[in-house]
Parts: C-alpha cells; structure tokens; sequence
C-alpha cells in the first residue's frame, strides 16, 4: 500500500461531541503551559549545575587532585575521555570511509552510519522531486502524527 493510499483510508469513526474535544484542548493547553513553565526552570538549574560543576573540577586540577572523598558528600572524580568529530571536507570523509572499507564489510557497516534526520531529509526531498523514485534499501516509512495546537 502507498502511502498516500494509507493516509486516505477509510477508518471507523466514532462520534465525539465538541465538548470532549474542548476538554481536552483545555487538558492539553494547561499541560503544555506547565511543562513551559518546568522547563525553563530544569534550564535555569541547568545552568547552576553547569557552572558548579565546572568550579569544582577547575579547584580539583589546581589542587592536583583526580579524586575527592567527602564522608556525606560522596566521590568527586575527574574522569578524561577522547571525544572526536565528525570529518567535515570530502577528502576527510573518504580517509574515513576507505580505512573503515580497508577493516571489512562487517566493520564498515558496524560504523558508518546516516544521522536519522539526514535520512528523513534525503527521503522528503527525493519524494517531493520524483514521487515515484525509491531509494534502495529503504523500507516504507513510518508515519509519526504529532500535535500542533495554535492560538487563533
């Protein structure tokens, strides 16, 4: 089935009254203002948290210090990783790929990967220029039905 063919099929409906859907406009509204509300202050304590956090491991490393005990307070542990980014230019990108192709399919296709909205993106695109072209190895999409609730 196409998808245009799912959207446009016929579902039982039941009946609603104007009320329930009001109820829950109103339902949704007050959520929705709360969860504003809530998040602007998780950002807030973010923020404070953030800047702790950062004032504690600058005192660690001027005390020369990778751990701290403290008897009610815990373990304070200053823990180093090796972060890398994604190459950017075209001739980084094929260094990449061709050493990944060089370890074998199965390493290859273990690490290379499209980000999910770059694929949306490529399969939306492609969609809007030529409805009937499909992309190897991509199955039907699923369809995702969010929410838009506008002021009038």
């Amino acid at each position: 089935m196409e998808l245009n063919e799912w959207e446009n099929e016929s579902t039982e409906k039941k009946e609603v009254s104007i009320a329930e859907i009001t109820q829950l406009m109103e339902n949704y509204r007050i959520a929705d203002a709360e969860y504003k509300k809530l998040s602007m202050e998780v950002k807030s304590i973010s923020v404070i948290r953030t800047e702790a956090g950062e004032a504690l491991m600058s005192l660690l490393r001027e005390a020369g210090l990778k751990t701290f005990s403290h008897p009610t307070l815990g373990k304070a542990t200053l823990v180093d990783k090796y972060t890398v980014t994604t190459p950017k230019s075209h001739s980084d990108k094929a260094k990449l790929f061709n050493w990944l192709k060089e370890k074998g399919d199965d390493f290859f296709y273990t690490y290379v990967s499209v980000n999910s909205q770059t694929l949306n993106k490529l399969y939306n695109d492609t969609l809007e220029d030529n409805p009937e072209e499909e992309i190897p190895g991509l199955q039907m999409p699923g369809v995702r039905t969010s929410l838009s609730l506008t002021k009038r």
